[in-house]
C-alpha cells in the first residue's frame, strides 16, 4: 500500500530513505517510480498499462475503427483511459470525441445527448458513477457497445446497475470466474468468511501478501529491507490471478484479461474473453 495515489506518493520518499519495501497492490501513475530507491514494486503496474490492451482488443479483435471516450476529469481518469487511446490510435483507430464529466457526476444527460456516433464507447468512471451511467445510457436508447478501458467494477456495482451492465466488456487483471484451482480455493475461502465473492481489490491485497511472503521464504526469514527488496525482484509465484513476478525496475508482470459482464444463475459475474499472457504492466513509452 497505500491504495490511493496521493498517499502512496506522500509516503514513497520516506520509505525510500530506509529502503523499506513498498508493494503497491493496485495501479498507479508511473511517476511514483521516480521516488523509488529499489524498494518500490507496482504489482498491477501503471495506470496506462492497466488499460492499454482494451485498445488493442477493441481494434484487433472487435474490428472497431472509431471510438468515443468518456472519463472522469482528473489525472486518474486521463491515465486510466489514456492507454486505450494510445493503443487504439497506434493501430489506425480514430477517437471522434472525448468527454470529461467532473468527478462525482451522476447525471450524464448532457454528455449522452451530446455523444457522437462511433463504433464503440470507451469509458472510465469511478465505481459509484457506473450504475447511473449504465441506466441512463440505456434510457437514452444508445446502442453503441460499451468497453471499460479498465473494468473497475464488481458484483455490488453490477447488482445495483441491474441488467443495464450486461455485455459491457473491459480490461482487468483478475476475474472471480477464473477456473484455476488456486482461484477456486481463494473464492471458496473468501465466501465462507465474508459471505460474498472476492473482487479485484480483495485479490490485490491477497496477491500483495503472497509475493511478500514468497520473498521472506526466499531469504529464509531475513526481513532486512535490502534482502527483501532483492528477493522481491526474483519472486515468481502463483496467485488467484495467475503467475506474478516483477521486472528489474519493479513493475508487475502478469496476465491482463479482457472480460464481459454476464449473468449466471441469477448472479452477475465476468466471462474471460481473452488473456494477454505475462505482460509487463506498463506501456513502452513510460
Amino acid at each position: 500500500g497505500p491504495v490511493w495515489a496521493h498517499t502512496a506518493l506522500a509516503v514513497a520518499p520516506l520509505l525510500a530513505e530506509s529502503k523499506t519495501p513498498q508493494i503497491l497492490p493496485n495501479g498507479h501513475s508511473i511517476g511514483i517510480m521516480k521516488k523509488s530507491a529499489g524498494n518500490l514494486f507496482m504489482l498491477k503496474g501503471s495506470h496506462f498499462g492497466e488499460n492499454y490492451y482494451s485498445g488493442v482488443y477493441a481494434y484487433e479483435d472487435r474490428g472497431y475503427r472509431t471510438a468515443v471516450v468518456l472519463h472522469d476529469d482528473f489525472v486518474g481518469g486521463e491515465e486510466l483511459s489514456g492507454g486505450f487511446v494510445k493503443a487504439f490510435k497506434e493501430r489506425g483507430g480514430t477517437i471522434v470525441q472525448i468527454q470529461k464529466p467532473p468527478l462525482g457526476t451522476f447525471d450524464f444527460a448532457p454528455y449522452l445527448s451530446a455523444m457522437k456516433k462511433a463504433d464503440v464507447v470507451a469509458i472510465w468512471l469511478i465505481p459509484p458513477e457506473l450504475p447511473p451511467f449504465y441506466k441512463q445510457y440505456q434510457q437514452f436508447g444508445l446502442k453503441m457497445p460499451i468497453i471499460h478501458t479498465f473494468m473497475q467494477a464488481w458484483h455490488e456495482i453490477w447488482k445495483e446497475a441491474g441488467d443495464a451492465c450486461l455485455n459491457t466488456i473491459g480490461q482487468i487483471e483478475y476475474s472471480a470466474s477464473l477456473g484455476t484451482d488456486i482461484n477456486r480455493r481463494f473464492q471458496k475461502a473468501f465466501r465462507e468468511k465474508y459471505g460474498k465473492p472476492a473482487s479485484l481489490f480483495h485479490e490485490a491485497g491477497y496477491a500483495s501478501a503472497t509475493v511478500f511472503l514468497e520473498a521472506v521464504k526466499a531469504t529464509k526469514g531475513d526481513t532486512r529491507p535490502d534482502q527483501i527488496n532483492k528477493a522481491l525482484k526474483k519472486v515468481s509465484v502463483e496467485t488467484p490471478e495467475g503467475r506474478l513476478s516483477f521486472s528489474p525496475e519493479g513493475i508487475g508482470i502478469g496476465d491482463s484479461l479482457i472480460v464481459k459482464v454476464i449473468k449466471k444463475d441469477g448472479r452477475y459475474d465476468t466471462e474471460v474473453l481473452k488473456t494477454y499472457k505475462q505482460v509487463v504492466r506498463k506501456i513502452s513509452s513510460e
